[in-house]
This record gives structure tokens, sequence and C-alpha cells, in this order.
């Protein structure tokens, strides 16, 4: 038996008695976005499985495998990835080095993970304490069972609370004070009724939620319900984002906005000086309809219709994320969830910087951007100029 086969079957012998907690592959054999594979046994659908986070720079991807399939990949990530295996049981603390393809492994008690809860949806539920809401907006029965078909909007809801929920807690906002939160263009508001139950309820975060939505159907829907579950500080407006005039905000959210649509929501929230800015954009025409290139290599690309509208969609989150650090934010762009559950996945968060800091370097970044696509006009940089 090889070295890596015994570590497979380390493993397999913690399976099947039913002692594996976690297992943890990290220290990256070359550089890389992908620092570490989290694996944890879960049983979904009455069936076991291992559960792996890829954990990369700025993003979490989880994939779920039966047991069979998920050996073969920590064999796999053990050769060719990670040099370091910390694999926790009930009872043990096994530490693996895999450097220059030689196994090392140290055994001691485990003293630090103790948890053995397999149950996957459940520990999922747990950041919704009041789950009627999912239920009357159709996600789930009325036993809290997910509805065919709906698993990944689910998916999308739990991510994206989970990604501001985190914004919340490392910000400087007062967490003894009222939240002032909108949501605009909120639509169904599935992610406004969500991240209303996770701060109100879960976390204790005394919270005001105003959902901004044109169609006025939606807007009457939406009040009724939150009325009906008795969500007493969650509220729906409306209007137009570009419309629309904050009496007070701490954080403002744009999911899936059209076009300029997102920079008319970003404006917005820059102007009323908001703490906390989350947008996921939609659709990139205004670049899309500009950009050209004096620069061969470049020209091959954009003579690709597929590669000229990602190339736009890249260039108007660059764009847009510059301007948030000239205006004072800590901005990152990111996937939030992976394209498996949904294909508006890239997601802008700026976070309200504390310090003014000298913005020359982003300044020249911008100009620098816009005269390599010949870019003339962005409507969040028009926007930002006239104020």
């Amino acid at each position: 038996m090889n070295d890596f086969n015994k570590v497979i079957q380390l493993i397999t012998n913690s399976i099947q008695q039913n002692e594996l907690l976690k297992l943890i592959l990290s220290e990256p054999k070359a550089t890389s976005d992908l620092k570490k594979v989290i694996i944890q046994p879960v049983i979904i659908k009455q069936k076991n499985h291992l559960s792996f986070v890829y954990r990369y720079t700025t993003k979490d991807i989880t994939k779920n495998f039966l047991y069979d399939d998920a050996l073969i990949n920590i064999k796999q990530l053990l050769q060719t990835q990670f040099n370091a295996a910390n694999i926790f049981t009930t009872t043990t603390h096994y530490s693996v080095n895999s450097h220059q393809n030689k196994i090392k492994i140290k055994e001691q008690k485990n003293t630090t993970i103790t948890n053995n809860n397999l149950q996957h949806d459940r520990q999922k539920d747990q950041l919704f304490t009041q789950t009627i809401f999912l239920e009357q907006l159709g996600l789930t029965n009325s036993n809290g069972q997910i509805l065919q078909n709906k698993g990944k909007k689910i998916n999308q809801i739990r991510k994206f609370v989970e990604i501001l929920g985190g914004l919340i807690e490392q910000s400087s906002l007062d967490k003894n004070k009222t939240l002032q939160i909108y949501d605009m263009g909120c639509g169904k508001a599935y992610l406004t009724f969500a991240l209303y139950d996770y701060l109100h309820h879960t976390k204790n975060i005394s919270t005001t939620i105003t959902g901004v939505e044109a169609r006025t159907d939606l807007i009457r829907h939406n009040n009724q319900l939150a009325q009906q579950i008795k969500f007493n500080h969650l509220y729906f407006e409306e209007g137009y984002i570009s419309d629309f005039n904050f009496k007070n905000i701490d954080i403002l959210i744009a999911l899936h906005a059209c076009n300029t649509a997102t920079d008319d929501a970003l404006y917005k929230a820059i102007k009323a000086n908001a703490k906390i800015i989350v947008v996921a954009p939609c659709c990139h025409k205004e670049i899309r309809q500009q950009i050209s290139s004096n620069d061969i290599a470049m020209q091959s690309i954009l003579k690709h219709g597929i590669l000229a509208e990602r190339q736009a969609e890249m260039l108007t989150d660059t764009i847009r994320a510059l301007l948030l650090e000239i205006n004072g934010y800590k901005t990152k762009v990111f996937e939030f969830v992976s394209t498996e559950h949904t294909a508006k996945n890239v997601m802008i968060t700026a976070q309200k910087r504390d310090q003014t800091i000298d913005v020359s370097k982003y300044q020249a970044q911008l100009q620098a951007l816009k005269q390599q696509f010949n870019i003339k006009t962005q409507h969040l940089e028009q926007l930002l100029l006239k104020c």
C-alpha cells in the first residue's frame, strides 16, 4: 500500500466507524487561487455524502460527493494540489504532511473539533428563524422541505445573507441603533425577507428594511405578506431607483438592476454616504456599445460577440469598483455563488472607509482603462461629476 493509499484508508476507516468530523486540505503545492478545501460528512436526501468547500481567495464553492467519488477526489487533491491535511475524528487528530510526495502522519488526541451533526439541510436552516416566509414565497412546503427546482434559489439566498451578515459584522456600524437598509429593485423580495429574518430574529440586530420596486402588484403582495407574518419593520415602496430619495440609510442593496440602473443605485448610495453597498450587476449594454481598441491582440478578442460581451462586463464592473474607491469605499468584486446556481453571479461590495486615503492611483487606473478601450462616457462617472 503506497503512502497516499494509507491516508485514504485512514479516512475510510473513520467514515465506516462514523467517527469522521472534518478534513482540511491546505498548503498549496504551487501558487494558486485555491487556498484550502474543507470537507465534512453530511446527509443529503437520506444519503451519505462528503461536502467539499473549495476556499478561494475571494469566494467559496461547495460541492457534495458520495463517499466513493469523494475519496477519489481527496487522493487526487493530495497528490496534485496540497501538501498538508488535518483529519479530525471523534477521538483523534491526524496531521498529514505530503511534501515531495513523502507522507508523514502524526497522531494526537482531538481536543479541537467535537461536533458530529450530519444533518446538512438542518444546519443550513439555522440562518433563518421564522421560515414561514420561505413557504409563503413558494420555496418550501409546510414541512420546511425545499420544493422541486427551488434549491438553487435557496442556495443563492443563503449565500447572499451570509455575505451581507459578514459585512455588517466586520463594519463599524453601531449595532445598538436601528440599521436602515434599502433593497432597490427588490422584485419578489426573496432576499429582502430572508435578510430581515436573519438580522432581526437570528442575529437580534434592530433593523428597518425598505424594498423599492416599480411594479405595483409586487409592492402590494410584499407588504401584505410582511404584515401577515409580522415582519413589523419590513416595508415596500413603489418607485424607480433613479427617482428614489433616501431619508436615512446605512446599507444599500441592488441585485440584478439592469444596465445603468446599477449605476443609479451606486450613485444614490454614495451621495447618501451609505456605510455598506452591495450590488450584483445585470446587463452591461452601455460600455458594450463603446469599447474598441487600437491594440491588435485585443482586437482579436473584441471581434467575437460573446468575448466582447464578457469584456464589457469586466470593464464596466472594474470602472464601478474604481469609482467607489475614489469616493471613499473599500471595494471587492467576486463571484458570490457558483454559475450552477445563477448566471448573474458577480457581486460588488463596498464598505465606507473610516479614514481618507490617497486615491490618485485609482484615478490614474480609471483614466488608463478608459483610454485603452476608447470609453468616452460611463453613467456612474457622469452622475458623480454632476455632484
